[in-house]
């Protein structure tokens, strides 16, 4: 048995040759009513920039067992890029000018790599059979800022009260549906979630019960339909205030339609201020592999399989049963797997 440590660091340039430095353009200005070549100034310079940098820590071990047969290796690593490159921000004021690339964000791995292996031998017969996976998982230590998720006075809910939201989404993340922010995994999945209710539609005084609703969020009956019309009645509003008309119709709540819930209790159910991360995202979270070789006086034979599993995607289908938050049109859901990637022969 061996155990091995390791500590490294990389620099890497992703950025063009001259981002450092202030670059200037060719137009053409008018002086004493004739025309003129000149420049002005196309981007700020940044004398401070550097390359980033690749930070990886790693621990393993190797064994060995049954006469060499058995063979195993296992490693653990934290791998952290510091000062990734990104645009900075700039003040509008400052007109047309391209900002400068900036060492602004930082952005941490931390996995697993393990590979199990049999090799032995059987008269002229020689075969091997491994295993290989990696698990990992990355989160965004260093971009824009810290995500406040508080209540804003400038945004009330139906009752007029201060509505729970991320007030300074736009300042500190990037993206739509999937978003960069620290404290998250890169490009995680930022979606609303299904309505579920409990189908009893009523209090037992004979109001609505925002609860009682359809119970996977889908209008289907007329009892589904009677209840949105009657929250509508109540105040409670659908979507980003429009679509709060029931009839046939793009615009309209209609038959078919799937609900989100109301996540931070406002009143208005599927908003934009509803929208949850899901700790999710196109990232495979789980890479595996299988190797098989044989031999046989002078023949051979090798096969490799690989896969990979965890990495979330949109469906576009109307519909369809997955186990992980469905949408109106949109799925997300895990990738069918394993994905067969390569096969060699």
């Amino acid at each position: 048995m061996k155990l091995r440590a390791s500590y490294g660091t990389l620099g890497n340039t992703v950025g063009g040759n001259y981002d450092w430095q202030t670059l200037y353009q060719k137009v053409n200005n008018v002086f004493n009513e004739q025309v003129a070549n000149g420049v002005i100034q196309q981007t700020i310079q940044n004398l401070g920039l550097s390359w980033e940098k690749l930070t990886t820590y790693n621990a393993g071990l190797e064994a060995r067992f049954l006469k060499q047969r058995l063979n195993l290796e296992a490693d653990m690593y934290y791998r952290h890029t510091s000062d990734i490159l990104t645009a900075a921000i700039i003040y509008q004021t400052m007109g047309n000018i391209s900002a400068p690339m900036s060492n602004t964000a930082s952005l941490g791995n931390t996995g697993i790599d393990l590979t199990l292996g049999w090799n032995d031998k059987v008269g002229d017969f020689r075969y091997g059979i491994s295993i290989n996976g990696n698990y990992n998982i990355n989160n965004v230590t260093k971009f824009k800022g810290t995500l406040k998720y508080e209540q804003d006075p400038a945004t009330l809910d139906i009752w007029g009260n201060p509505t729970w939201r991320y007030i300074n989404l736009a300042d500190v993340s990037t993206g739509g549906d999937t978003r960069r922010v620290e404290g998250h995994m890169i490009d995680e999945w930022f979606l609303r979630r299904p309505y579920s209710g409990t189908a009893t539609y009523t209090n037992a005084d004979g109001s609505v019960n925002p609860n009682g609703g359809p119970k996977d969020g889908m209008i289907r009956t007329k009892a589904d339909l009677e209840w949105v019309k009657s929250m509508i009645a109540a105040g409670y509003r659908f979507g980003n205030g429009a679509g709060n008309t029931v009839g046939s119709g793009a615009a309209n709540i209609w038959y078919g339609q799937t609900l989100m819930a109301d996540v931070n209790g406002d009143g208005r159910y599927g908003n934009d201020d509803d929208r949850e991360f899901t700790g999710k995202s196109t990232t495979p979270q789980l890479t595996f592999g299988f190797n098989t070789t044989a031999a046989w006086k002078g023949f051979d034979l090798n096969m490799l399989w690989a896969g990979r599993t965890g990495s979330y995607h949109y469906i576009n289908e109307r519909g369809l049963t997955v186990p992980f938050w469905p949408i109106p049109e949109m799925v997300c859901l895990p990738t069918p797997g394993p994905n067969i990637i390569l096969m060699t022969l």
